[in-house]
């Protein structure tokens, strides 16, 4: 009976622990083909650029660091470590939710000869008597049919097998002919918080004292051709063979001589339209007045 009583148990934790063991191969393969997947995507949209607008990174980013006589760069360790940790997290989330059927669920399932009888005989393998030992022989007798291999979920295996090779193949593509786009995160994020023109300005308003200083330093600047004086537009272009208006003082010619004008012509001439519009009966006083401060 102790015999038995060993195999029953000795048998489903032996296929318990094999499926453990494909469990966590599972895991490792969708780890490593959503490492791989995040890391090729990271380098299709340049996210190793991130790393320079980072004060604390900033310092490394272009360094290469030396590993067993490979060199590779900050940026890539840090988009490796970034992948690693995101794709552990996912996977986490994924096999935590995923098919917890144990080792004699799965093995009843493939075997209809040992449906409740396998857990009946383990539930009562401490248990002596003739209706448990009879069970416990027959299901041994069963169970000497069943191969590790029962227990791999070769559907969920498969998938995670082609995931990897799709993850590989396409990280190969884009390392072998060194595609990327060019899209950058920077960027994005620029486009993204800086606000968009409203058609307001910072700048102040121009006022029209403004834009009349701007006219007479454009018309300085410009040529001048015309100009308003009380009402009438006087030309100031000068007539051909007239000369230039302004000569170089050293292309001048020193040797011509130069008449100095009088500030005022000596005989004054006292003009006749003092008496314009001046009231009746005054003007021999006002003619007078004007005649004696001549002569001063």
């Amino acid at each position: 009976m102790a015999e038995g009583n060993f195999n029953i148990e000795h048998f489903v934790e032996k296929h318990e622990s094999r499926l453990k063991w494909f469990r966590r191969l599972y895991r490792l393969l969708d780890f490593i083909a959503i490492s791989v997947f995040l890391y090729t995507i990271f380098v299709i949209f340049n996210i190793d650029t991130i790393f320079s607008s980072i004060k604390s990174f900033e310092l490394y980013t272009g360094r290469q660091f030396h590993f067993a006589g490979f060199s590779i760069l900050f940026e890539t360790i840090g988009l490796i470590v970034i992948s690693l940790t995101i794709a552990l997290i996912l996977s986490l989330i994924i096999h935590k939710y995923s098919d917890k059927t144990n080792a004699i669920q799965i093995i009843e399932s493939k075997y209809p000869q040992l449906s409740e009888r396998l857990r009946t005989a383990y539930d009562n393998r401490n248990t002596s008597n003739i209706i448990v030992n009879d069970l416990i022989n027959s299901v041994i007798g069963y169970a000497k049919n069943v191969k590790p291999l029962d227990l791999l979920n070769r559907k969920r295996f498969a998938s995670s097998i082609i995931a990897v090779l799709v993850a590989v193949s396409l990280f190969s593509v884009i390392t072998i002919y060194d595609y990327n786009t060019d899209i950058k995160p920077v960027d994005m994020s620029r486009d993204i918080f800086t606000p968009e023109d409203d058609g307001t300005s910072d700048e102040l308003p121009v006022t029209d004292n403004q834009e009349n200083d701007d006219k007479n330093q454009e018309n300085v600047q410009g040529e001048t051709s015309i100009v308003v004086v009380e009402g009438e537009k006087i030309d100031l272009k000068l007539p051909p063979g007239s000369g230039k208006g302004f000569t170089n003082r050293q292309e001048g010619n020193d040797n011509q001589p130069f008449e100095p004008s009088s500030a005022y012509d000596i005989n004054v001439i006292s003009s006749k339209a003092y008496y314009e519009n001046l009231p009746e009966g005054y003007q021999g006083v006002i003619k007078q007045y004007f005649e004696e401060m001549a002569k001063k």
